[in-house]
């Protein structure tokens, strides 16, 4: 029996126990390969910074994954991909942006970004300028004070609906009691400014017999 195992393996050609050879060692390789490349996909560490997010400014992006060796950014406005670890990027409209990075062509992660078109740097609520007390059907004038403001959008409390358009409206109420104003600039919902002002009733002067 052991005479035939012998005969068995040496009638094998060499160039099979070569090829065996080769497979294991491009096998190892690829396994040592997929070893120095693995991420945790649920341990990604990037970051996605900027002082303000308005259109032309600078936004910064980096990935600190550990095993992380290339890097794809998709900065969701249908620009060019960027391959960098360390990136800058500036968007040129406002709106919604989807920002996808995948690591080592395997883990793909997402961030929601949205760019405004104005600065809030010099303060997130417009100003309303108005007096405390006016008359009841007196023509009342209204200011208002926002840089970079572009639309105006008035409530003057009587109704439900928008009022007027315009940085300085003029308005005259038709009932007495607290009214609260509202103003909207450039669409901006979410900082609204309230003023609440009183309309007074007009005074009647007796007549002299």
């Amino acid at each position: 029996m052991t005479k035939n195992n012998r005969t068995f393996f040496q009638n094998v050609d060499y160039r099979i126990y070569i090829s065996l050879g080769i497979l294991l060692l491009v096998s190892l390789s690829l396994l040592l390969y997929q070893y120095t490349r693995h991420v945790d996909c649920d341990d990604a560490k990037f970051f996605i910074h900027a002082d303000e997010y308005v259109i032309n400014r600078v936004v910064e992006y980096q990935d600190n994954t550990k095993g992380a060796q290339n890097w794809e950014w998709n900065f969701g406005d249908s620009t060019a991909i960027d391959r960098r670890q360390i990136t800058f990027h500036k968007y040129s409209k406002p709106g919604n942006y989807i920002v996808k990075l995948k690591i080592n062509g395997n883990c793909i992660h997402e961030k929601a970004l949205t760019i405004t078109s104005i600065s809030q740097e010099t303060g997130y609520l417009p100003t309303i300028v108005a007096p405390n007390v006016v008359v009841v059907g007196e023509s009342i004038q209204f200011d208002a004070e926002k840089d970079g403001g572009e639309s105006w959008e008035w409530s003057f409390g009587e109704t439900s609906r928008t009022d007027a358009l315009g940085k300085n409206p003029s308005y005259k109420f038709k009932s007495v009691g607290e009214k609260k104003i509202t103003l909207i600039v450039n669409g901006d919902v979410e900082h609204t400014a309230v003023k609440t002002i009183y309309v007074a009733p007009k005074t009647i002067k007796a007549k002299k017999k």
